[in-house]
């Protein structure tokens, strides 16, 4: 991404410009529930959100970019865009939705079109939704961004299609997606920011109700500290999503040979449904695997980070990956819309010997002892991910949560999460040593 084409150099840190704001919003919220907000002001609220909003998602893209710009490697890079797609996917929908622009008062710019007063501004405003709208359009977004950006925040039970999509999803192509997206946004801002100047208005009713608005201040953010161990994870587990790129071809001819029943009998139909076994034995450890390189790049990007609040959204990124990437490996509860990973490797292990079964119940003992503790982070997920609720604004509630969150707890909880590889790993050798032995011998790892 050239950041530097948007001109975008903070005068002061970006903590400090986003509290400005959001204490402004605060400010509002409180006269409006305590009858100090004017009635023909009321449309203010949703234009400060909405610049609110735009302050938040920029300052969510300059940190990714950041801790992309100090990437060592094209894995680190891919994943760090990885979450600008989650980004430019929930920040499309929130401004504007995917169908008709303007339309629905659940959209920020559709609720605008609908409150603001001024007819001139308002066409402005809709112009503006026009090219966002414009920009999907253009680059075959509606459905294809919100099929990837599901990959990137909830990953999926075929490693292929994690693959395929860590390979693109820092291409060159999405880089002038993201830098576009974020090229809108600033025009956004800049147009309200002129609204707000040209329409000075007096918002306060009764000076007597505008109660001061509580602190959002970050924590005092401690360092972690032992980076060695996390760069050694790094560098292991970026060697394996080598070894499984080298895997990756013969697996999909697997998926199409393997239902062609002529071939099953042959060698080398034989061969293919081998590998196809491979791939679903393989899928628990490589999903840990990519979930591991993604919380130890955060952390990475966390220590390496110019500016606090940039360290909060790196935190934001060892939550996403801690939670979903814990959820899609062993789940939360039994009651399940599709089998966790560790439920399709038990299909493997029932009818194993007693030390496949013994190391099965090793790990699986070490994530239900996890489990409590990445369960805790659903409301924080869930927040942070989403910028509205049932129509409700939630993006000061979601800048809130990522500016206090304290690292200390999160990164002894992710420390014992990433410790489940190692038994993991021995479980997975253990069935393809059973199950694939002529295979496994001469693949290696």
């Amino acid at each position: 991404m050239s950041i530097k084409e948007t001109n975008i150099h903070p005068s002061k840190p970006l903590s400090d410009l986003l509290l400005d704001t959001a204490s402004q919003l605060e400010m509002l919220y409180q006269l409006r529930d305590n009858g100090g907000l004017y009635k023909d002001c009321e449309y203010l609220i949703p234009l400060i959100e909405t610049a609110f909003f735009t302050d938040v998602s920029i300052a969510e893209i300059l940190s990714y970019d950041e801790a992309s710009n100090h990437s060592r490697t094209q894995y680190e890079n891919n994943i760090c865009y990885s979450f600008c797609e989650i980004a430019v996917r929930h920040g499309i929908s929130h401004l504007c939705g995917w169908d008709i622009i303007g339309q629905s008062q659940q959209t920020k710019i559709g609720k605008l079109n609908s409150v603001l007063p001024n007819k001139k501004w308002k066409k402005e405003i809709i112009e503006k939704s026009n090219e966002f709208i414009q920009f999907c359009k253009g680059n075959n977004l509606l459905l294809k961004l919100e099929d990837d950006s599901n990959i990137s925040k909830h990953y999926d039970t075929d490693y292929i299609r994690v693959i395929q999509h860590l390979q693109h999803v820092g291409s060159e192509v999405n880089k002038k997606r993201v830098n576009t997206y974020l090229r809108l946004l600033i025009e956004l801002k800049d147009l309200i920011a002129r609204y707000i100047e040209d329409n000075n208005v007096v918002i306060i009713a009764d000076t007597s109700k505008a109660l001061t608005p509580k602190e959002l201040k970050g924590t005092v953010i401690q360092h972690f500290g032992d980076f060695d161990k996390i760069q050694t994870i790094i560098d292991n587990d970026e060697q394996f999503m080598a070894y499984l790129d080298k895997m990756m071809f013969d697996c999909e001819r697997a998926d199409v040979i393997c239902k062609e029943d002529a071939l099953r009998a042959t060698p080398k139909g034989k061969l293919y449904l081998e590998t196809r076994m491979m791939k679903e034995l393989f899928t628990p450890v490589s999903h840990i695997r990519y979930v591991e390189l993604s919380i130890c790049y955060a952390i990475k990007a966390y220590k390496e980070s110019s500016d606090n609040l940039m360290k909060q959204f790196n935190l934001y990124r060892i939550v996403m990956a801690y939670y979903e990437g814990f959820k899609k490996l062993y789940g939360f509860s039994d009651k399940k819309e599709q089998p966790s990973l560790m439920q399709i490797l038990h299909d493997y292990c029932e009818n194993a010997d007693n030390s496949i079964l013994i190391k099965e119940a090793e790990v699986n003992f070490a994530l239900k002892t996890i489990a409590a503790s990445a369960e805790k982070y659903e409301y924080y997920r869930n927040v942070t991910t989403k910028n509205r609720d049932k129509g409700k604004d939630k993006v000061l509630e979601k800048f809130g949560l990522i500016i206090q969150l304290d690292p200390t707890e999160l990164f002894k909880d992710v420390w014992l999460f990433l410790g489940i590889r190692r038994p993991l790993y021995e479980l997975t050798d253990m069935l393809a040593a059973k199950y694939l032995p002529e295979y496994w011998t001469k693949k290696g790892r």
